[in-house]
């Protein structure tokens, strides 16, 4: 894949750019304050166990949210950490993971999240390896719950310890260090450590755990407070002598931090927003990943620097734009070249339609490569934006609906059904303000053309064409009788006017004649007809489109 650089980049100060919609709630702490908002979150997991049959579930603030073919479905939240809410990942209720993810509130948040090895369970032991260079030593502890009290039988323990690094990135994405300042972590090992009693977690309430850690000295250790939501400096190790003391359960992170601040930003090309962009922000070993949202924003800590690496990927995590940001804000704008768009980007300038013909209020995406890979996702139906695909040629759908395939140098896409029923296809017409979704239209050829219309023919398209394109208008000619099309109901008789019926532009893209699975047409312009009941003539503007396999 080539790389690309950056050719305009623009930073600003975040007051005179960026505004800020309302906070849910702010909650005070010494720290700072704590920000939660309610938003939207859509993304995929990827699990790191091989069992086809699991079922997958992420937990957020206690609550359950069922993952769907490794497709995070369109989910929204309330109250979640704006700079960082921890999400915990299940298979079979079985803990198998977690990510710190940074919001933009009131807007789609996106998120590739992967699991880890397998947890573990043992009955409980005084020592515990978790890896060859980790071990905890436990000393003279006791463990409680709230309706029993201290518990000293039936322990088991559940542990888990990862070096991958994948993983380790989207498990911290700041922390509060030693001086209480925020930091970005760039760890190097995790381990989660839990005691349980039939299944119940339990809290240490007496004793310590020593953790040994015999990898690189200099380091820190981190801890995820719960009770504040957020990871926090426990301890130095200290050199030659990595061993700490712990008194709480729960995830840790062994890594190096510095100093960081929150940005904000915004990914624009041609004009429109860039959703669902995969950015990397990377100084020395420190890294940051993150995705715009549907509005093109992003959120995230950064280390304070001067200057610092940025990459764009695509959705294979390859890069495809890489610059060096230098002077840095508050807010970080940047604009995509069209170089970069021409191949890698798909405009969502299109409409989604349920089965009774409203336009959807969100869009959801299905692509599917010639590769076999696939992802869903939704995007924002109040703006037309690009977003990034992983290959130029791909299968597109909605949905439960039919699947197209597509490239990115077609052009619009213009409309998806997301209705199963239209597995055959359908046809979608607009006259004036009104619109009407109808089944698969039929096709047949009349002479030297082709003419399309549904199977109570109230309206027929004739076509005066043998392959695809563009046709001009005396080749397209049209007739309209729906009584229930709108309030009023239409009408017009026009099927064999020399000059055609005032279509202005009609792109015929897939033609069955031509080989091809589909027929699919589009047209519009303006057309003399008439309504029925009560008769009213003038000159309407038209528009349809025409998927059908019929």
């Amino acid at each position: 894949m080539r790389k690309y650089s950056l050719f305009f980049l623009a930073l600003f100060i975040i007051s005179g750019c960026y505004k800020d919609t309302d906070y849910s709630e702010v909650i005070s702490t010494e720290r700072g304050p704590r920000i939660v908002v309610n938003t939207t979150l859509v993304g995929s997991y990827k699990s790191n166990i091989t069992s086809s049959n699991a079922a997958f579930s992420l937990s957020i603030n206690d609550v359950n949210f069922e993952i769907e073919a490794e497709q995070i479905p369109y989910t929204e939240l309330k109250n979640v950490e704006k700079k960082g809410q921890l999400i915990e990942f299940f298979e079979d209720n079985v803990r198998t993971g977690a990510a710190q993810i940074p919001f933009v509130e009131n807007e789609i948040n996106y998120t590739q999240l992967i699991g880890t090895d397998p947890f573990s369970r043992s009955d409980f032991n005084q020592n515990l390896n978790l890896a060859s260079d980790i071990s905890l030593d436990f000393i003279d502890t006791e463990f409680s719950n709230a309706q029993a009290g201290v518990v000293t039988d039936g322990l088991e323990m559940v542990y888990n310890f990862s070096e991958e690094k994948p993983y380790l990135n989207q498990l911290v994405s700041f922390a509060y260090g030693k001086s209480g300042a925020s930091e970005v972590v760039d760890s190097r090992a995790s381990f989660y450590i839990g005691v349980e009693n039939s299944g119940s977690e339990l809290i240490l309430t007496k004793g310590e755990i020593i953790v040994r850690y015999d990898g690189d000295s200099d380091l820190s250790l981190f801890y995820f407070n719960r009770d504040q939501n957020n990871w926090e400096w426990v301890s130095d190790f200290a050199q030659n002598l990595n061993t700490e003391k712990i008194v709480k359960t729960g995830w840790y992170v062994i890594g190096r931090s510095v100093a960081a601040s929150m940005v904000k930003g915004h990914v624009g090309a041609e004009q429109v927003n860039v959703a669902r962009q995969q950015l990397k922000f990377v100084t020395g070993d420190f890294q940051t990943n993150i995705f715009t949202t549907s509005k093109g924003n992003f959120e995230c800590f950064i280390p304070n620097t001067e200057s610092i690496e940025m990459n764009l990927l695509n959705q294979e995590s390859e890069v495809i734009l890489e610059d060096e940001l230098n002077n840095l804000n508050d807010f970080i704008q940047i604009e995509i070249p069209e170089s970069v768009v021409a191949n890698n980007f798909l405009k969502s300038d299109f409409e989604v339609i349920n089965c009774d013909g409203t336009f959807s209020s969100v869009k959801s995406i299905n692509l599917v490569y010639d590769n076999g890979k696939g992802e869903s996702f939704y995007l924002d139906s109040e703006k037309v934006s690009l977003f990034p695909v992983a290959h130029e040629n791909f299968k597109v759908s909605s949905g439960n609906g039919p699947e197209l395939d597509w490239s990115t140098d077609k052009g619009g896409i213009h409309y998806l059904s997301a209705c199963a029923g239209n597995e055959d296809g359908f046809t979608f017409m607009k006259i004036r303000d009104d619109q009407k979704l109808f089944p698969a239209f039929n096709s047949e050829m009349i002479g030297d053309r082709t003419a399309l219309k549904d199977e109570m023919n109230r309206i027929n398209l004739i076509l005066e064409t043998d392959s695809k394109g563009s046709l001009s208008s005396d080749k397209i000619n049209i007739s309209i009788k729906d009584e229930s099309f709108g309030d009023a109901g239409y009408s017009v008789s026009c099927e064999n006017a020399p000059d055609g019926c005032g279509i202005e532009v009609c792109e015929i893209t897939y033609y069955k004649e031509d080989g091809d699975e589909w027929n699919r047409i589009y047209f519009e312009g303006t057309i003399w007809m008439q309504t029925i009941a009560p008769a009213q003539a003038g000159n309407f503007n038209v528009e349809g489109y025409i998927l059908s396999k019929r």
